[in-house]
């Protein structure tokens, strides 16, 4: 928000990272309503146009002018939007820019050969990103943190204005449980679970989808574990 009101006349690129249920997408959404009160330039981009198509609708409201649905438009984009676009905006809230990608290839219809971040950063003066590289999900995004500052580069952004990456360590899903969230990872991308203990929480392993779904028919039944867990550990799974 200091860089924001700043105005100072130059670029620069912030990142925060965080993993699922920490927050990004919140903080995002807060700092663009904050951004709006205060009538500062602002879009909010992602590279998801359900995420975006939903964010317009609770936001467009009726005979307002302010926040129509035109207006809405041009405050939600996505990230291959700004192919040959030469709309400015003082800030872009960036949620998910792990999913930015190397090129645009739409063909027909947007087609660039230059990195969907870099295309961006050319037409704000604040860039904040938010990224967790471990949920890149397809080859062509590439929004890891050097692509970032890769393109910062690209566009004459200086070091000294690449700030970050700021961390975002509580995990709000879990109620801020450290514990929770170590589990979690290490079945995830660890060598397996940490031994998550919790009395409102059980833990199963299960060999395919078919028999989790039976395990949690019967539970919802009352039934109660019915099916063994794999082996000594289990990966987190949550149930009431």
């Amino acid at each position: 928000m200091d860089l924001a009101t700043r105005d100072d006349g130059e670029k620069h690129l912030v990142l925060v990272r965080g993993g699922p249920g920490t927050g990004k997408s919140v903080i995002a959404t807060q700092a663009l309503g904050e951004l709006s009160r205060r009538e500062i330039p602002s879009v909010h981009v992602t590279n998801s146009s359900s995420f975006t198509t939903v964010m317009r609708s609770f936001i467009a409201r009726r005979r307002d002018p302010r926040w129509s649905s035109r207006a809405t438009d041009s405050m939600f984009r996505l990230s291959h939007n700004w192919v040959g676009r030469k709309d400015e905006f003082r800030v872009a809230i960036c949620d998910e820019a792990h999913r930015f990608r190397a090129r645009t290839s739409m063909y027909p219809f947007l087609v660039s050969n230059r990195r969907q971040a870099e295309e961006l950063m050319e037409c704000v003066e604040v860039l904040v990103a938010f990224i967790d590289e471990r949920q890149i999900l397809r080859r062509e995004e590439a929004g890891t943190e050097e692509y970032l500052r890769d393109c910062a580069t690209a566009v004459g952004v200086p070091a000294s204005n690449v700030h970050g990456p700021i961390e975002l360590g509580v995990h709000f899903r879990s109620a801020g449980s450290a514990e929770y969230v170590a589990a979690l990872d290490g079945g995830l991308y660890g060598p397996g679970p940490t031994g998550f203990h919790h009395p409102r929480f059980k833990v199963r392993v299960h060999d395919s989808i078919d028999e989790l779904e039976c395990a949690l028919s019967d539970h919802l039944a009352g039934v109660g574990d019915q099916h063994p867990s794999r082996g000594d550990h289990a990966a987190t799974g949550a149930g009431r």
